[in-house]
């Protein structure tokens, strides 16, 4: 920081410029002289014309941080100053640069603190939008989401989680009850594009492509056997839950896109709708460019058991199904529940609610604490009166001339494995058996794999999908949603540098010196010696370049001062030694003779390499760089680069140190100065001055045009004149002093009335009377 905080102070206070920080260059277009520069700049999330950098903020601040400055050996808060040295001189917060807690464990990215803030500046609408972006079902799942967003709030350490799911739920339903104060036309993808794309599947996972499809521009057309959309939501989940009006207005704002639905439409095959180009299929019918396939898991997993195909064993989803669609099952009064998870629970409370039904019975292999279903909805469960019957696996289903009559169960010790994999381990010795007339199966979900075709499936006859792009065994066909598978710490007293570690090494494409590993290395010698005085350091190097002023003086003491070997020789081998762990270095010395030496630590010199970030700034730029990946330049004309009119310095062009940055910067700034040679001083402004008058015998100019007199008079006699100084139009003024009594720099005298003579009046009275 010697060399560059004044540096930056000296750009700072120069007029002429500007200093643009938290700023990225996404292009440059024209010529010398005329370029126009396209920036992006990210926010600092305080506004720099309200701070005065007091520090309260910092000394506020709960959130600790490593401190970037010093190399992550401090800490510093959320909200700071880079350095006490820093241009501009302001407080900027530090934003995590993972999603929040509460975004990241929302499985559709929802930005949770974003609409939460939103909500809290009564921002009701913008907090729908932006919600809206990620999960196009804001109410549906403001209902029936299971919110591990609000689980991870970091609100629970302090008391509990911020109510996330209600909150988006209420943004919903408010912009709903007001969708006459908010109607407008929905917005138009920005292109349209030509391809056409069918999805299979009017769920919520269908829905949710069909809206990223629609916004990027894609005609989509949605294909959905049953006769309304929704899918599970629909049909899976009971009405107590979500009401079919919410659901109802959800999609007809997804359609309002621009999407088509043609419900009661089955597909047999999904590469039918293929174009023929894509599969080499029949060309009969409608064809799209590219499918997705979200037909759900429809299908109810089977026990596997005696007496499980008598006519009261009810399949899960089935029961579900006919019951959201106004049916009536036929089912007894003793109702028993297979399953843990939020199926189970959902089927037994929707039996706790027919007529009839006296009691409900829920039985799964998994104790309280373990079973798959939220714990939210299992206590809700448990207040309706539905019975639970943990750790305990059936065995057979009981019946009686074809009727049901209960289940045989055995208590289940294990259910998971010490890797959590699902293998469940009983106890023969221990069973029971529950009375039930009617038996509902929830252990599980299926897919009804004669829609895919030919499509690769997996385990459970799941589609085997790419995790990243979705795409499956047939190109241009896509799936998604349930039908997709889911050392020692002792101090160094011998030390080796070995410089030139992938630098000056032309069979690595890397023959160029990294110029500071030289000083670098020479710098840490000297540093590790003060810190253990008496160590060993040796660097090993084919040459010193020492380029600065009095850089090889600092390398002389290093040297002759402090006992630094500089050994001019590259280690050919570094091997570890057994039992000390220590490296023993292998290397030829100036007279090609070999040589081993033990050392306790090496350092590798590791040269310089263009960041990951520079080809990408240099085709924004326009600039070519050489065979190095650095900006290429000509020897000649070393600040110069390939596009007139631009100009490098610093390790752009190539590695570096800071005084051959700076005298490069130098003349960078020089060459960009003689473009501007031909225009310099055009925008200056002169500004003409009074003449100088003599004002010998003249009263002090105590007046500073406050205006305190022109507010106060009830005449208008007071103005302030083209010399910026108060002026009294003598034939306004009607001499009650008003202003003189209230002008703060008593600048304002009231004719024959000055304190002399007010004095001297009073003394004259005084001595009439008798007095002094």
């Amino acid at each position: 920081m010697c060399t560059l905080s004044p540096k930056l102070v000296e750009c700072a206070r120069n007029k002429n410029i500007d200093i643009i920080t938290l700023a990225d260059v996404e292009g440059i277009s024209g010529e010398p002289g005329n370029f126009q520069v396209a920036i992006s700049r990210r926010p600092r999330y305080v506004e720099a014309r309200k701070c005065n950098t007091c520090g309260d903020c910092v000394e506020a601040c709960p959130v600790s941080l490593p401190n970037e400055f010093d190399r992550a050996i401090g800490t510093r808060k959320a909200i700071f100053r880079p350095y006490p040295q820093a241009i501009p001189n302001l407080y900027g917060i530090s934003k995590a640069g993972s999603p929040a807690p509460c975004k990241a464990a929302c499985p559709a990215g929802v930005n949770a603190q974003g609409y939460v803030a939103l909500i809290a500046q009564g921002e009701f609408k913008e907090a729908y939008d932006l919600i809206f972006e990620r999960c196009p079902l804001p109410a549906v799942c403001g209902r029936v989401c299971q919110h591990p967003c609000q689980s991870e709030c970091n609100r629970k350490d302090i008391d509990e989680g911020v109510s996330v799911r209600d909150l988006k739920r209420f943004a919903a339903d408010y912009v709903y009850a007001h969708r006459d104060e908010f109607k407008g036309a929905p917005a138009a993808p920005a292109e349209q594009q030509k391809e056409k794309v069918a999805v299979i599947g009017g769920g919520p996972a269908g829905l949710t492509a069909a809206v990223d499809l629609r916004r990027m521009g894609y005609a989509v057309t949605v294909f959905e056997a049953r006769p309304l959309m929704g899918g599970m939501l629909r049909y899976g989940i009971p009405r107590y839950r979500l009401a079919a009006e919410v659901l109802d207005q959800e999609i007809k704002n997804i359609l309002d896109l621009g999407i088509e639905a043609r419900t009661g439409s089955r597909v047999e095959k999904s590469e039918t709708l293929l174009k023929p180009k894509t599969n080499g299929g029949s060309a009969g019918g409608e064809k799209f460019d590219a499918v997705f396939v979200a037909i759900g898991a429809w299908t109810t997993k089977k026990l596997g058991i005696p007496g499980e195909d008598a006519p009261q064993v009810l399949p899960g989803l089935k029961f579900l199904h006919d019951v959201n669609v106004g049916g009536k099952p036929a089912i007894g009064p003793n109702v028993l529940v297979i399953g843990g998870g939020d199926v189970a629970v959902d089927a037994a409370r929707c039996a706790r609610r027919l007529s009839g039904v006296k009691a409900v019975r829920l039985a799964s292999l998994e104790k309280p604490g373990e079973m798959p279903a939220h714990s939210s909805e299992a206590a809700e469960a448990l207040e309706e009166g539905v019975e639970f019957h943990n750790g305990w696996g059936p065995t057979k289903v009981l019946t009686d001339g074809g009727t049901v009559t209960g289940v045989e169960f055995r208590a289940c010790t294990r259910v998971f494995d010490e890797n959590r994999c699902f293998s469940p381990q009983f106890d023969d010795a221990k069973t029971t058996t529950v009375r039930a007339d009617t038996v509902i199966v929830t252990i599980g979900q299926g897919i009804d794999t004669s829609t895919l075709g030919t499509v690769t499936t997996g385990p459970g006859g799941r589609v085997a999908a790419d995790k990243e792009t979705l795409a499956t065994s047939i190109a241009g066909i896509f799936a998604g949603g349930d039908v997709v598978r889911p050392s020692d710490n002792q101090h160094p007293k011998s030390i080796a540098l070995v410089q030139c570690v992938g630098s000056r090494d032309t069979a690595r494409n890397a023959g160029y010196c990294s110029s500071i590993c030289c000083m670098s290395a020479t710098k840490e010698a000297m540093v590790a010696l003060e810190h253990a005085p008496g160590a060993e350091i040796s660097i090993f190097c084919m040459d010193i370049r020492a380029f600065g002023k009095e850089f090889d003086q600092y390398v002389n003491r290093a040297r002759d001062e402090h006992k630094v070997k500089y050994i001019r020789a590259m280690p050919s081998r570094l091997v570890e030694i057994p039992g000390s762990k220590n490296l023993r270095v292998r290397y030829f010395d100036e007279n090609g003779e070999e040589q081993q030496k033990e050392f306790d630590l090496v350092v590798l010199s590791v040269g310089l390499r263009p960041s990951a970030g520079v080809r990408e700034t240099a085709e924004r730029l326009g600039l070519a760089l050489n065979e190095f990946g650095f900006c290429r330049t000509d020897r000649l004309a070393p600040v110069a680069t390939s596009r007139p009119g631009i100009y490098v310095a610093g390790a752009f062009q190539e590695p570096k140190d800071i005084p051959e940055s700076v005298a490069q910067a130098s003349g960078a700034a020089a060459c960009a100065m003689e473009q501007l040679a031909s225009v310099r001083g055009n925008l200056i402004q002169r500004r003409d001055y009074p003449w100088e008058r003599d004002v010998t015998d003249e009263d002090p100019r105590r007046c500073v045009a406050c205006a305190t007199c022109v507010k106060v008079c009830p005449y208008g006699a007071p103005m302030i004149n083209d010399l910026q100084k108060a002026e009294i139009q003598g034939a306004k003024c009607m001499g009650c002093g008003s202003c003189v009594a209230v002008c703060p720099r008593r600048a304002i005298t009231l004719r024959h009335q000055e304190d002399a003579q007010v004095l001297a009046m009073l003394d004259e009275l005084l001595v009439a009377d008798g007095g002094l």
